[in-house]
């Protein structure tokens, strides 16, 4: 399909590029995880896809993606907690280099396990996603993004809207309930952990600035991921 053919053609134009402007192995290895992951996602897994079945497993194979990471962060934090967090705050990172890249992982993979817990059809199924659930959404809150938070947010309103209709348009006043109750709580010296989710500091637009100025300036070619001054 065209999907495809973009999906393969922007993961060989992002090696070559790595290759431009890092090393030819650095550009190498870019390609092979393209070759294993994108090839096989935009060619191999739509010729899988014949039966209803078969798009419930590929739903629930996306969702457990995310039982080896909250895996490998429970046993880190058992280890020392500090190797969760973004240095010398209690923001979560997990296992990715920072908790907004964290935090869209996240958004992600709760919005399929949502969707799942409302209406996997094979019931043991729902237990694991009943289970998962409370580990991800923690994990979620605990990076303290803004950006993932409105991303399972746009999503649960999506999976909602079919069972309840536009009482889920309400989702935004609980949000904003939720806002309110929490600059309470934060107010009366109570720390939940999630403080930032309640902070309207702008934290955004230089880091858009950047990128559009880079963008305006080296069109084609970029940069290069190590020569960017912030992690969006």
């Amino acid at each position: 399909s065209v999907l495809s053919g973009v999906m393969i053609v922007l993961g060989l134009f992002n090696s070559l590029m790595e290759a431009y402007h890092t090393s030819p192995e650095s550009g190498l290895a870019t390609l092979g995880v393209v070759l294993t992951t994108t090839l096989v996602v935009a060619i191999v897994l739509p010729r899988m896809m014949g039966t209803e079945d078969d798009w419930w497993w590929l739903l629930r194979a996306v969702a457990l993606a995310g039982a080896p990471w909250a895996a490998a962060v429970v046993f880190q934090t058992l280890v020392d907690v500090r190797g969760v967090q973004l240095g010398s705050s209690s923001r979560f990172r997990g296992v990715a280099s920072n908790p907004q890249q964290a935090a869209v992982f996240l958004a992600i993979i709760t919005g399929f396990v949502f969707f799942l817990v409302m209406n996997d059809p094979v019931k043991r199924w729902k237990t694991i996603w009943l289970c998962l659930m409370p580990l991800t959404l923690g994990m979620l809150l605990w990076t303290g993004s803004r950006t993932g938070a409105a991303m399972f947010l746009m999503a649960s309103m999506a999976i909602l809207f079919r069972r309840f209709g536009r009482f889920v348009l309400f989702a935004p006043v609980l949000a904003i309930g939720a806002f309110i109750f929490l600059k309470i709580e934060s107010s009366a010296g109570v720390d939940l952990g999630v403080e930032r989710l309640t902070s309207t500091d702008d934290t955004r637009s230089a880091a858009w600035a950047e990128m559009l100025r880079v963008a305006t300036e080296e069109p084609a070619l970029g940069v290069g991921v190590r020569s960017l001054i912030f992690s969006e």
